[in-house]
C-alpha cells in the first residue's frame, strides 16, 4: 500500500513538473494572426495602437506617436500558447498581457489589469466607439452610413444662379459623400432638416465642381470658398439663396447620434 502511495506521489509530482514546464515556457510563436498587422483602440479620443508584429511590441498613441507611459520600456515579447499569455521583456507591473480572445477583426487582451478590444482596422475601432458611446445596434450604424445623396433634391451652380436672380428664397446646402462617421450624421440631420424646414433645400456634391462653377459661386458671394480642398470636409456649409442674396446661414457639424434631431428648421 506504502509503495503504492509513493508511486501515485512520484506520478503527480512528475505531472506537476511538467505543467509547470509548461506555464514557463515561453517560446511559442504568437498567431499570424495578430502579428500580420496593428490593432487599434480609440480610447477617450485618442486613437491607440497596439503591435507585435517582427518579435517586437509597441503600445503608442496614434497622434503623438509616444508609448503609452506604463509600457515605455517594453520592446520585445515571448509567448506561451498552452496559457494564452504574452510576457512582455520589461520589469513593468502588468508585463503580462492575457489573450481572451482573437479574430479577423477583434482582438481581446488584458492589459493594464483592464480587458481591452483591439480593432483590425482604425475604421473598426472608430465604429466600435461610436456604437457604445451613442448605443447604436450594428443595423442601426449601418443604416447610418448608407449615405445616399440621391435621398436628397440635387441641383446645380447654373440653377443657384438663376435662383440668386428670382424672387424665390431657398437653402442650398453643399455637401459630398464621403463614408466617414461625421459626414454620416451631419447628412442624416441635414435630411431631417430638410424634411422639416418651411424652405426647400437643395444641395450640391461640391466634390464634383468644375472651377468654372466656382468661380460663378464667388461671384456671388466672395467669400465662398475658392477651391474644392477648402471646403471644411467635417461640416455642411448651408446657404441662403433668392432676392440677389447668397449668403451663409450655417456650418452644420454634428457630433453624436442624439444631436440629429436637434435640428428642425433654419
Amino acid at each position: 500500500m506504502e509503495m503504492k502511495q509513493n508511486i501515485i506521489m512520484v506520478i503527480i509530482l512528475v505531472a506537476l513538473f511538467f505543467f509547470g514546464l509548461l506555464i514557463y515556457d515561453f517560446s511559442d510563436e504568437l498567431d499570424s494572426a495578430v502579428t500580420s498587422h496593428d490593432w487599434y483602440l480609440l480610447d477617450d479620443d485618442e486613437m491607440v495602437i497596439i503591435s507585435f508584429k517582427n518579435q517586437k511590441f509597441s503600445y503608442y498613441y496614434q497622434s503623438t506617436g509616444e508609448s503609452l507611459s506604463s509600457h515605455e520600456l517594453c520592446l520585445n515579447y515571448r509567448f506561451n500558447r498552452s496559457i494564452n499569455v504574452i510576457k512582455l521583456n520589461c520589469n513593468t507591473k502588468g508585463n503580462k498581457l492575457y489573450i481572451s480572445s482573437i479574430t479577423e477583426n477583434e482582438f481581446k487582451l488584458t492589459i493594464d489589469n483592464v480587458e481591452k478590444t483591439f480593432y483590425a482596422s482604425e475604421a473598426m475601432a472608430q465604429e466600435a466607439a461610436f456604437r457604445k458611446e451613442n448605443n447604436l445596434s450594428k443595423e442601426d450604424f449601418l443604416d447610418l452610413m448608407n449615405i445616399d445623396l440621391n435621398k436628397f433634391t440635387i441641383t446645380t451652380v447654373d440653377d443657384v444662379v438663376n435662383l440668386y436672380k428670382s424672387k424665390n428664397i431657398k437653402l442650398v446646402a453643399f455637401v459630398n459623400e464621403e463614408k466617414s462617421i461625421k459626414n454620416a450624421l451631419n447628412l442624416k440631420t441635414l435630411y431631417n432638416l430638410s424634411s422639416n424646414s418651411e424652405k426647400t433645400l437643395l444641395i450640391i456634391n461640391y466634390k464634383d465642381l468644375l472651377s468654372v462653377e466656382l468661380a460663378k459661386l464667388i461671384k456671388l458671394n466672395n467669400k465662398f470658398p475658392k477651391d474644392i480642398k477648402d471646403f471644411d470636409r467635417d461640416s455642411i456649409s448651408i446657404y441662403i439663396v433668392g432676392k440677389k442674396s447668397f449668403e451663409l446661414v450655417t456650418n452644420l457639424s454634428i457630433n453624436a447620434f442624439k444631436e440629429v434631431n436637434d435640428y428642425n428648421n433654419i
